[in-house]
């Protein structure tokens, strides 16, 4: 995040330096064994989120691509819609 809290997407470089960050080495030996669990599943989480972003921007993209050339005019577009609760 900036100075006035708007937050700043991370680059590939920046998160490797994040995981590469050895913390755990400045903690005691429980404290580490501990944290390093939780650590592996939010870091699991952070890349499945990520993955889903990335798909959800793709589809959105996809979407306004079509909706620019008419699709939201075909026969069928509404009844699917709805169908769907969008």
């Amino acid at each position: 995040m900036t100075a006035d809290c708007t937050p700043v997407p991370l680059s590939p470089e920046r998160l490797a330096e994040i995981r590469s960050l050895d913390l755990l080495a400045l903690m005691s030996e429980r404290s580490a064994g501990l944290i390093s669990g939780h650590l592996a599943v939010l870091l699991a989480e952070v890349d499945r989120l990520s993955k889903r972003v990335a798909e959800l921007e793709k589809d959105s993209a996809t979407l306004a691509a079509l909706e620019a050339y008419g699709v939201d005019n075909w026969e069928g577009y509404s009844d699917a819609l709805a169908g769907e609760d969008l």
